[in-house]
């Protein structure tokens, strides 16, 4: 084989590219477990709030109650 003649400014921009890309995927990946953080966060209930949740419901199934027989009356 012949010799292959690569300018040494094609291997700098080669190299620039990469280390972009790399920079790049470090970064996706960090917002992605970010974002991926603050969905388990939100998506867990605080310690008793199952209890208020229960006791919520219980209300407003007696006011919607309530408000059928009102609305009924009239």
């Amino acid at each position: 084989m012949e010799s292959i003649n690569i300018p040494i400014t094609t291997v700098a921009i080669l190299l620039i590219q990469m280390a972009g890309v790399v920079w790049f995927g470090a970064d996706i990946a960090r917002r992605v477990t970010a974002v991926e953080d603050r969905l388990i966060a939100s998506e867990s209930l605080p310690p008793g709030s199952a209890v208020k949740l229960t006791e919520l419901s219980d209300r407003l199934a007696r006011i919607e109650t309530k408000l059928e027989i009102l609305m009924e009356t009239y």
